[in-house]
C-alpha cells in the first residue's frame, strides 16, 4: 500500500529533473568548446595578471612594508583576490549565444516546477521529450487534452498587438523591438510534429495545443496569438485549471508513447 505512492512520487521527481536536460547539455558542450578555443587567451591573461600582482607586491614591499608591514600584506592579498576574481568572471562569461542555453534550461526548470503542482492522477507531465536533434520542452496530458509547452525565459517584455502579433521591446531601450513571429511559428510546428508522432504511435486522432510559457515581463499574463496560447509562468497552473475539458480517447496510451526510452521515435 505504501510502495505505489512512493513510486509515483519518485517518477514525478525524475520527470522534473529531466526538464532542461538537453539545454544544459548543450550549454556544457558549447562552453567546453569555447574554453578550449580560448585556452591560450586565458593562459596569457592569467600570466599577465600574475605579473601585475608580482609588480604590485614588490612595490608594496618596497614602499609600505618597512613602516606598515601588516598593511602592505593586506593590500597585497586584496590585490591578488581582486585579480583572481576578475579572471574568474571573464572565464565564466561565455558569449550570449552559449549563455542562452543555460538561461533556457532555467526556464524549463521553472516551468517543470509549476507543472509539478498539478494534481497527480489527472495530469501527466513529460519533460524534455526527444524530437530528433531537438526536443519538446514539456508535453502535458490531462483533462484539457494534449499540450506542447515551450518555455521561454527572456529579458524582453512580451506585448501582444491587436491579438495577432507578438512584439518584444528591449528591456532598456523600448524603441528597439524584436518580432515574436518565429517563436509563434516554432510553437505551432512543434505541436504539429508532436500530434503526428502520437497519432502514428497510438493510432488515435487528437489535437495538440501549442503553448508558450513566458518567464519575463508580460503585462497581459495570458493571450492567444494565431492559435498559440501564451501564458506567464506564474499564471500557468491557474490557467490550466480553468480550461474546458477536451475528450481524449486513451490517456494512458498517449503518456506511454512519450515515456523515456522512446525519445528518438
Amino acid at each position: 500500500m505504501v510502495i505505489a505512492p512512493f513510486r509515483d512520487t519518485y517518477q514525478a521527481r525524475k520527470m522534473r529533473r529531466r526538464a532542461g536536460s538537453r539545454a544544459r547539455e548543450q550549454y556544457k558542450l558549447q562552453r567546453k568548446a569555447w574554453l578550449k578555443r580560448k585556452r591560450w587567451f586565458f593562459a596569457g591573461s592569467a600570466a599577465a595578471l600574475g605579473l601585475t600582482w608580482l609588480a604590485a607586491h614588490a612595490l608594496l614591499m618596497h614602499v609600505t612594508a618597512p613602516t606598515h608591514p601588516s598593511l602592505a600584506m593586506w593590500f597585497s592579498g586584496a590585490t591578488a583576490g581582486a585579480l583572481v576574481g576578475m579572471f574568474l568572471i571573464v572565464r565564466d562569461s561565455p558569449p550570449s549565444v552559449i549563455e542562452n542555453w543555460q538561461v533556457g534550461a532555467w526556464g524549463e526548470e521553472r516551468t517543470a516546477g509549476k507543472l509539478g503542482k498539478l494534481p497527480r492522477g489527472r495530469w501527466d507531465v513529460v519533460n524534455d521529450v526527444g524530437n530528433g536533434k531537438y526536443n519538446f520542452d514539456h508535453v502535458l496530458v490531462g483533462p484539457a487534452g494534449v499540450m506542447c509547452l515551450d518555455s521561454k525565459q527572456r529579458q524582453y517584455r512580451l506585448d501582444v498587438h491587436d491579438g495577432a502579433r507578438v512584439v518584444l521591446p528591449e528591456r532598456y531601450d523600448e524603441e528597439r523591438t524584436a518580432s515574436g513571429d518565429d517563436m509563434i511559428r516554432h510553437a505551432k510546428g512543434d505541436a504539429r510534429t508532436l500530434k503526428l508522432r502520437i497519432e502514428r504511435q497510438t493510432g488515435q486522432r487528437l489535437w495538440v495545443q501549442p503553448v508558450i510559457v513566458w518567464w519575463g515581463e508580460f503585462p497581459d499574463g495570458v493571450a492567444r496569438v494565431n492559435d498559440v496560447d501564451i501564458v506567464h509562468g506564474d499564471k500557468l497552473v491557474e490557467w490550466l485549471g480553468q480550461l474546458p475539458a477536451r475528450g481524449l480517447k486513451d490517456h494512458a496510451a498517449v503518456v506511454e508513447a512519450l515515456k523515456p526510452g522512446r525519445r528518438k521515435k
